[in-house]
């Protein structure tokens, strides 16, 4: 009968021995034990940071939301410091720096994306985004390309394409991207605008408008009206001119180069009377509108009032201070004056500016 006590004896002294032993710590570890110990508390580690991580990226998504962008900037970078591989903070972190105007620094964070995802869209589209921005129109080109390969079957993607080669002047190429856009989307609206903006640049008149017109089937807009406009223009049918600028400020009151460029022609055509009224219309829709303020002042100036042409001008160039042909015609106003030093240091600003027409006054009228 005691040797069942016995052996429950010996057992509870083991058991007590083993917990001694194993609370002496790694000392008693082996080298493959210590390893395996290392690598589960590494393991323990990497997941803190990638929770602590997880948490400062919503929390910045937070402030994002909240348009609270300084904040939602500490946030993101918190959360790539504790997890320098986190795209998703580093293109968040993007879009924040896009909001906030800093578009150089955004280019660096979506390419941060792309060093991690070579195939990520929406970096290369964003960082072309903030290219143009900046003027980088080559830059963006280079990106949009990447998106189409990526996203063939993307309308939108083409037409961002055919943008950027519009802003670096290369119209045939931008025209074939707004063609493909069209191709994917055959009520593309803004695509066959800017398809006729592309055919106007390479004097393709006809085609211009027969695209602007398509626009309009599918979206009536002011600013395809006064396109349309434009280009009659450039055709000398000044009368379908004026009827295309009508029917923009027919389609929004509000349009006000539209009424500019009614009353422009109305000028021309030397009627002062209709041309005053458009220039009327058009600071009254846009009062810092710079153009329309210069033009009134050119009416003022043909009337021989020139007092009032000249408040004209100033108005002109207060909301526009490198508008050089104000400056041109300020002068010559001023010279009416008798304000000759006046009239000298105006030419001289817009000869600055890029008027060649300033020289001859200069060289006539100053010392």
């Amino acid at each position: 009968m005691l040797k069942p006590i016995q052996l429950i004896g010996c057992l509870i002294g083991m058991l007590s021995l083993s917990q001694i032993s194993y609370g002496q710590g790694a000392l008693d570890l082996t080298k493959e034990e210590q390893a395996f110990q290392d690598s589960i508390a590494a393991l323990n580690a990497e997941s803190a940071n990638t929770a602590a991580s997880q948490e400062a990226y919503n929390v910045g998504i937070q402030y994002f939301e909240q348009k609270n962008y300084n904040e939602a900037i500490k946030s993101f970078d918190k959360a790539i410091e504790l997890n320098p591989q986190f795209t998703a903070a580093y293109y968040n972190k993007g879009i924040v720096l896009i909001e906030q105007k800093q578009y150089k620094d955004a280019v660096g964070n979506f390419s941060m994306v792309l060093e991690f995802d070579e195939e990520h869209v929406n970096a290369y589209s964003k960082r072309a985004e903030a290219s143009i921005k900046m003027g980088d129109y080559k830059g963006a080109i280079i990106d949009y390309k990447q998106v189409v390969t990526l996203n063939t079957s993307d309308e939108k993607s083409h037409y961002n394409l055919g943008t950027a080669y519009f802003l670096n002047k290369d119209y045939k190429n931008a025209k074939a991207a707004f063609s493909k856009a069209i191709e994917l989307k055959s009520d593309y609206a803004e695509a066959y605008n800017d398809r006729g903006s592309c055919n106007r640049q390479l004097e393709k008149y006809t085609e211009a408008i027969a695209d602007y017109q398509k626009s309009l089937t599918y979206k009536n807009v002011a600013f395809v009206h006064n396109n349309i406009g434009s280009v009659k223009r450039k055709m000398k049918d000044y009368d379908g001119a004026v009827a295309a600028y009508t029917k923009a400020v027919t389609t929004d009151p509000s349009f006000y180069l539209a009424y500019n460029n009614r009353g422009k022609i109305l000028f021309e055509q030397g009627n002062m009377k209709e041309a005053l009224w458009n220039f009327n219309q058009a600071i009254k829709a846009n009062p810092n509108y710079a153009i329309a303020y210069n033009n009134r002042g050119s009416i003022k100036f043909k009337e021989e009032k020139y007092k009032e042409a000249l408040n004209e001008f100033n108005m002109a160039i207060k909301n526009d201070p490198n508008y050089a042909s104000a400056y041109l015609n300020r002068g010559i106003a001023k010279e009416m004056l008798r304000d000759q030093q006046g009239a000298c240091v105006d030419w001289k600003k817009s000869k600055e500016l890029g008027i060649g027409q300033a020289n001859r006054y200069l060289n006539s009228d100053c010392n």
